[in-house]
């Protein structure tokens, strides 16, 4: 029974379809969607079910084989062959009755179409195929020639049974094309492109020679390490020669000024003389460059004062920060102090000294202007009559810092002010006291910098 002529999909090009006259295939194609589909027959030979398909690879055995040993192949339901037994059946080989599809009920892949005809078997036991009743009329040379093209086809036999397995071969139709009439594989592989191992190219390596130079050969500068000798000789004295209601003087009786410098050897106590000209509010500081624990003194009719550590009052005169340098403030009385300055434990040191001083008087409370020169503080005297806590203030336009020292020598000082001072500038300096005795204590307005600046010194009861 032959498949009947009619439009399928094109076995050389899924995505089209090709007309089969009922004999083979013609030259016509035409794109799939284009002529009404009418199914196609199973990819085995041309006609369906025609009595005893070629046989196997050698005697085939009936119902065996990938596809079933249906009976002629009629139009019916979908699927890969028709009703008869099918799987790998016990007597076959790898496609015994019909290769791919056997003549049976059930067309192609897709819906109506007639069924197709079992195809040549693939190798097996022997047998004769089962894609029809054996032809007992065949005779021996068209035996012949059919196993030798089952030779031929029985490679592609292979691929189709495995492209039948994969689904490799749904079109938009949903059905399966007919092979060509040729043997030759409805769908062509992909070619599997080899990957192109490049050969490395292998370049000489450019070993560049290192280019010798004649080293100049520098004597290594090797410095020693300089031992700074002291810019003074011990007891030598150099001032600043400015004055002011206190000042330093030499022991020749010239005036130093209110900055001297000098050095005392080992054991060594240096002594000259502290002049106050009027009862002022006296600040003294001292600074060691070699960091020795430096001290001084200062006695006389108005009495006697004595500076050791004071790392509080530092800033005021600008000297790096040191536990050991000594610093002490006062409110004293006019005369000629003996003033001496030796180290702690007798070991040799340079000697730097300051002095500031002020008379002015104030009280509480009080707004008092004040001047801050560069590098030196303003000075005077707060008089308490009656003990309070105070609070003490220096606004200005650059950062400003405050020192109160009461008379028992507890100094009190601040740099920024805290937030609930509520400053006119956030730099504003800004201290709470505890009571100040009765009496006279010493106050210091600064800048944090040196810089000089106008300012206000405010003083309040809290």
């Amino acid at each position: 029974m032959s498949v009947a002529p009619g439009w399928y999909t094109d076995p050389y090009d899924h995505a089209r379809l090709r007309y089969w006259d009922g004999t083979t295939w013609t030259e016509q194609s035409a794109e799939q969607g284009t002529q009404p589909g009418h199914g196609h027959p199973g990819p085995g030979s041309p006609t369906a079910g025609s009595p005893g398909s070629a046989a196997g690879f050698g005697a085939a055995a009936a119902g065996a084989g990938y596809g079933s040993a249906g009976s002629p192949g009629s139009a019916a339901g979908p699927g890969y062959g028709g009703a008869g037994s099918s799987g790998y059946g016990p007597a076959g080989a790898y496609g015994g009755a019909g290769a791919y599809g056997t003549g049976g009920p059930g067309g192609g892949y897709g819906p109506g179409g007639p069924g197709g005809p079992g195809g040549p078997g693939g190798p097996g036991p022997g047998g004769p195929g089962a894609g029809g009743e054996p032809d007992k009329h065949r005779s021996p040379a068209l035996i012949a020639l059919l196993s030798i093209l089952g030779v031929a086809v029985v490679g592609v036999g292979g691929y189709l049974i495995w492209d039948a397995v994969s689904g490799e071969d749904e079109t938009a139709g949903g059905t399966t094309p007919p092979p060509a009439t040729t043997g030759e594989p409805a769908t062509e592989p992909a070619t599997i492109e080899q990957p192109t191992t490049e050969e490395p190219t292998s370049e000489e390596p450019t070993t560049e020679e290192p280019t010798t130079e004649d080293p100049t050969t520098e004597e290594p500068t090797t410095e020693e390490p300089t031992t700074e000798e002291p810019s003074l000789a011990p007891g030598e004295l150099v001032g600043n020669g400015e004055t002011g209601t206190a000042f330093f003087v030499d022991p020749d009786g010239e005036a130093l000024g209110t900055r001297f410098e000098s050095a005392i050897a080992d054991d060594q106590v240096l002594t000259l003389t502290l002049r106050i000209e009027e009862r002022s509010a006296v600040i003294f500081g001292g600074h060691s460059p070699e960091g020795e624990d430096l001290r001084f003194s200062a006695s006389g009719e108005g009495g006697e004062f004595t500076g050791d550590d004071s790392r509080a009052l530092m800033p005021v005169f600008g000297f790096p920060q040191s536990y050991l340098d000594p610093a002490g403030a006062w409110v004293m009385e006019p005369g000629d102090y003996e003033f001496t300055v030796d180290e702690y434990g007798g070991d040799a040191s340079q000697v730097v000294m300051e002095v500031h001083s002020g008379s002015l008087v104030v009280g509480v409370p009080s707004d008092t202007p004040v001047t801050i020169e560069d590098g030196r503080p303003s000075v005077f005297i707060l008089h308490v009559g009656e003990e309070t806590p105070i609070r003490a203030g220096v606004h200005g336009d650059e950062d400003t810092m405050i020192y109160v020292v009461d008379p028992e020598l507890f100094v009190y000082h601040n740099d920024d002010a805290p937030p609930e001072h509520e400053p006119r500038n956030p730099l504003d300096a800004s201290v709470d006291t505890d009571p100040i005795p009765v009496g006279d204590s010493v106050i210091v307005a600064s800048t944090f910098w040196g810089d000089p600046t106008d300012a206000v010194v405010h003083i309040a009861p809290r």
